[in-house]
């Protein structure tokens, strides 16, 4: 006789780097989270304007894509100012 099991992939802990500011909310069905950096510093690319995960996204976060395999989240790099 074949038992069959059921496996639920829940949402993994974002973590972020130093200099970034993280920012989560969570409803009945998924978790939405923005990123912001600290006075200066800015991010090291483009961000998106939400991370989501959940019922939604089959429990994956929306970012770790075929681009983005390991789901590297930006990082906050200081921002040069230039004095004269």
């Amino acid at each position: 006789m074949m038992t069959m099991m059921m496996i639920f992939v829940v949402c993994g802990n974002l973590s972020v780097t130093d200099n970034v500011i993280i920012s989560c909310k969570t409803d009945s069905m998924d978790t939405n989270c923005t990123l912001s950096c600290e006075d200066g510093f800015e991010f090291d690319h483009s961000v998106k304007p939400f991370y989501l995960c959940g019922d939604s996204t089959y429990q994956y976060w929306d970012f770790k894509t075929v681009d983005n395999p390991e789901g590297k989240l930006p990082q906050c790099i200081g921002i040069y100012i230039q004095q004269n």
